[in-house]
This record gives C-alpha cells, structure tokens and sequence, in this order.
C-alpha cells in the first residue's frame, strides 16, 4: 500500500501544473454535480417554500389591513357615542325610578338603532349605567349594573381609565351579554366627575366581519389563515380552516411565541408551512397554514431541470478550466524564466503586472523584492566607497601636518626667545588644536579631547576678541571618556561667534552640557546670542533632511549632521532649537557605548 502511494505522489507531482488545473476543474465539477442533483431539490424547495413565505406575507399584511378598517369603524362608533350629548345627557341625569329611565331611554335606543343600521359590522350595542335601564341594540342579554361591575370586561375597560380597550371575552368566570358567551368588543368605561364609574359602553363586532377579512379571493395554494392573541387563544377563522376555533390553547403557538418566522408543523397527519406575523394595529397574530402537498407539485420538474442545467455545467467548466489554467499558469512560467538571469546576479528583471489578482500580486513581490536588493547592493557599496575614503583622508592626514608642526615648532621657539609669550600661547594652542584634529589618523576624540580643542579656539579666538567669550562645561560623569567623531563641536561654536554674537559686545556665553539617557548620549551647545529666525530656522532643519543640498552658509552643519548619519545611523544626528534674540541650542544625540572602549557605538 506504501508503494503504491509513493508512486501515485510520484505520478501527481510530476504532471505539469496545466495538467493538474484541467483535472482539479473537471473533478470539481463533477463533484458538484453529484452534490447537486442529491441536494438539489432540498434547496429548490427551501427557495420555492421562501418565494411562497414571501407571498403569504403580504396576504397577512392585506388581511391586517382590512382588519383594521373594520375594527376603525367600531373605534369611530364607540368614540362617536363617548362624546355624543344625547347619551352623555341620559347617563347624567337622575330618575327617580326605572319607569321613568325607560321612558328616557327611547331616544338613545333609536340613535343607537341608527349606529347600527350604518355599520353592517357590528353585532350589537350596549350600554349599562347606575339607577337606569341599560341601552342596548342586537341580540344580547341584559344584566344589573352591580353584576356588570364584577365582571371581567368591566375590570379590564377599568384598567384603561377612560380610553376605549378590545376584550376578547371567552373562557373567562363571567360571562355576560352573549348567547354563546363569546364577543369581541370594543370596551369603554365613562367616569363621574368625582372619579366614580357612570357607565360601561360596549361596541360589539360581529365574528363573520373578521372571517370575511381572513378569506383571500385568490387562493391557489389552499392557504387558510387565523388570528390567534398573545396567549395562543384562536380568535377567528378562515372559512376553509381546519382548525377548531373553540380550542383555547393551539398547539403550534409555542413557535410563534419563540418568535420562528416559518416553521413547519404536522396536524392530523398532514404537513403544513406555518407563516404568522404581528398585527400593526392590535396585539394579535395572523396566521397562515400552507400544505406542503402544494409546495411539492411545483417540484415535479425539478430532477430533469438540475440533470441538463449541471450537464451543461460540465461542458462550460471543461472550457473554462482551459482558459483559467492558461492564465494561471502563464505568470508562473515568466517567473520561472526570469529565475535563471537573477541567479547570475541581474536584478534588473521584472515580471508584467497585468492585475491584482494573487498570482499578479506575487509578480508585484517578485518586482519589489529584487529592487530591494538592488537597493541594498547600491546603498553597501556607497557606504563601502564612503568608509574607504575616510580610511585615505585619515592616512593623508598622518603625513600632511608634520611640515605645519615644524613650522608652528619653530615660530614658538622664535617667540620665546623674543619674549613674546601671548604669540607662544597663541602657536601652542593652534599646535594642540591641529594634533587633536589629526589624531594619529583616527576619527575618533574623546568628548573630553573634543572639548579641550573647544577651549584652545576659544583661547585663541578671545586674544583676537580682546577676551569677549566665555565657556561652561557642565559633562556629566561617564560621558567624558564617550568616543565621538572628530570636528564635532568646534564648528558649532565658530557658528555661535560668527551668527550669534556678530552685534553682540559682551558677556558672549557658549556653554557645553552632556548626559546620557539610556543608550543615548546627549551634547548641547547653547549661546546667548541673538537665536535664529523662524524662517532661517525652517531653512535648516529642511537641509538635515535626506537627500538635500545644503547651501554654503549652512555647510557646516550639513558636514556635521551627515557625518554622525554615516558614522552611527539615521536615527542620530543633531537638531536646533531658538529663541529669537535670546538664544540658540544644538542638540546631538549619538549611542551611548557602556563600555568606553574608545571606538564608535555603529
């Protein structure tokens, strides 16, 4: 079995890659014909029991609608006999007997006689008041105001206080005014001035009025439909229901009350999509029950459309796994093409980017790669150039001064013998100012050596300034055996005699502070002098930038800053901050070397 595995991964990694896509296709299309034609009809048949859900939905909506038109009418007639002055005056008025209340009663009777006759909906009217005989038109029967009072539709009309409420009144411990003891009704309870009842009136609507709003003219699926409350409690029915109306808890309202769009549900051995939705107006459900023996007659084709819809599947995904494999592949061949020549060190190649696809976007990779490369071969090499020229400059610098020592040697000899001893210090600091510089051919001084050359042209500057400048070193301990590149600070403080204190006649300070902060050495030079413009001040900051071209009055900053950038790396360099006629502060930041061993952190 080994073996045979072995040779067939043997086989399959060496068919060309075109080959596998052209397989790979057509087996999935196969696969997914299988799947089709065993899935197929479970998934028409969600999408057609979908498109008939869809459908019942807006009949539930229609029969809401007229729902609601019938029972507005009986919200106007009950509104219309609240505010009517005939009633309100014969439920106001005081008798002293009840013949007397029957006589009084003659007038509203014929008016609710004529509400009535203008609504067809409605079954019945009554009205029931203290001391009187009750108003009342339609068949119902008529009970005594103290047992009106203890029954339930009075108790929930109470609750409204005032405002008219629909009782669904069945099953419940009082049953008043109907034969059957069922009634819809829209309830209202009018109040005395000092809060007591005065009356209950009850705007009964007929049952036919909502089966005529449950039965749909167009009717294809079979379809029959039911309003149900919000306790599972059948209201009223289609004319074509199965259902018993009288049941007082349906067994289906379980998943309507869990809030399931469309479930389906078996009754009496038959299987049914039951769809419901909400009431807009009233705090009811519409129901609709849909057999499935409908649904499954639409179905009868369905085998034959899958078997030539996925035959004809086959035949474009055969063709279409030709064309993609040739696109796919095509890219993949120019890469490996290109192979060869970056191998033998061309980097200059590029593969064609005709997308954004994954494939296109790995040829954008292969572009970005290889000028990375490119990038990094010319940067090593620009560095490598830069390095060995400081190397050379360093070995000229060995031999070049030895002829200025001689002659700075023999001047000092000369002064001495003449007795000049300003002219003496003057060569000596020059002399030590210019051993510094060279070094023996290193780029390196001590921040401490680094400063001492500051002091000696700081000397030789005041002979010739008459002593205008003073000096403060404040080097924190630690940081004064730290290695730094030669010329680091001298130039900067010339910049503060030159542009600083050019107007300025006296106390000239430049004062010199170190720190380190972690991993980081930190050298200000500070000066009282006149500061630096804003727009002068934008000037160099945007030389210390990559890539720019200093002018020759900021040279010298640019000569410092991009020597610490080779040296150390982009993230040190030097930065300006200044206050306009106060002063100006250069701040370098170099690394920190821990262990003072004298050469640079890079």
């Amino acid at each position: 079995m080994d073996r045979f595995l072995s040779k067939l991964s043997f086989w399959y990694f060496s068919i060309p890659f075109r080959r596998k896509t052209v397989c790979f296709f057509l087996l999935l299309v196969t696969i997914v014909t299988l799947i089709a034609e065993g899935f197929g009809y479970v998934f028409y048949r969600d999408i057609l029991t979908k498109e008939i859900s869809q459908q019942l939905y807006g009949t539930l909506s229609k029969i809401d609608d007229n729902i609601s038109q019938s029972m507005n009418a009986v919200e106007q007639t009950s509104e219309a006999l609240y505010e009517n002055t005939v009633i309100n005056s014969y439920l106001n008025a005081d008798f002293s007997d009840v013949e007397q209340s029957k006589a009084a009663s003659s007038v509203p009777n014929e008016l609710l006689n004529v509400l009535m006759d203008s609504n067809g909906d409605l079954s019945s009217i009554y009205i029931s008041r203290a001391q009187a005989v009750s108003l009342h038109q339609g068949k119902l029967f008529d009970y005594a105001w103290d047992s009106i009072r203890l029954s339930s539709i009075f108790q929930l009309a109470e609750a409204q206080k005032g405002d008219p409420v629909w009782i669904y009144d069945y099953y419940t411990t009082s049953h008043l005014l109907t034969e059957n003891n069922r009634i819809l009704c829209n309830a209202r309870i009018s109040y005395h001035e000092n809060g007591e009842p005065k009356a209950l009136m009850l705007v009964n609507l007929k049952e036919s009025a909502l089966t005529d709003a449950l039965t749909v003219e167009s009717n294809e699926s079979g379809s029959s439909y039911l309003i149900m409350d919000n306790e599972g409690t059948a209201i009223a029915h289609s004319q074509n229901s199965f259902l018993d109306i009288y049941t007082a808890h349906l067994p289906f309202v379980d998943h309507i009350l869990a809030q399931q769009n469309s479930f389906s549900f078996t009754i009496n051995g038959v299987d049914y999509l039951v769809n419901w939705s909400p009431s807009q107006n009233y705090d009811w459900y519409l129901v609709s029950f849909t057999p499935f023996d409908y649904i499954d007659n639409n179905l009868a084709n369905l085998f034959y459309i899958i078997l030539m819809t996925f035959l004809l599947s086959m035949v474009i995904g055969t063709f279409l796994s030709f064309f993609f494999s040739r696109g796919l592949t095509s890219t993949i061949t120019r890469l490996s093409a290109m192979l060869p020549r970056v191998e033998k060190g061309d980097f200059s190649v590029r593969a064609p980017v005709r997308g954004t696809d994954e494939i296109n976007q790995l040829s954008l990779q292969f572009n970005n790669t290889l000028k990375k490369l490119q990038d990094t071969i010319d940067e090593l090499s620009a560095e490598q150039v830069a390095k060995q020229m400081i190397e050379i400059n360093a070995l000229q610098e060995q031999i070049n001064p030895h002829f200025l020592y001689n002659t700075l040697e023999s001047i000092n000899s000369l002064a001495i013998l003449r007795g000049y001893k300003d002219i003496s210090q003057l060569v000596l600091a020059l002399s030590h100012m210019l051993r510094l510089s060279v070094n023996k051919g290193n780029a390196f001084l001590t921040l401490e050596q680094e400063i001492d050359r500051v002091q000696n042209y700081l000397y030789i500057q005041n002979i010739r300034h008459d002593g205008k400048f003073r000096l403060i070193c404040r080097i924190a301990s630690g940081t004064e055996k730290q290695p730094v590149i030669k010329l680091l600070l001298q130039p900067l403080v010339e910049n503060s005699i030159i542009h600083g204190f050019e107007y300025k006649e006296a106390d000239c300070v430049i004062a010199i502070r170190s720190f380190h902060r972690g991993n980081t050495l930190v050298i200000e030079v500070i000066d009282n002098g006149c500061g630096i413009s804003e727009e002068t001040l934008q000037k160099i900051e945007a030389t210390l930038l990559p890539e720019t071209k200093p002018g020759n009055d900021i040279y010298g900053i640019y000569n410092i800053h991009q020597r610490i950038r080779l040296h150390y790396g982009a993230q040190y360099g030097i930065s300006f901050t200044s206050f306009a006629g106060h002063y100006t502060k250069v701040t370098i930041i170099l690394p920190y070397d821990n262990h003072k061993d004298g050469g640079p952190n890079v």
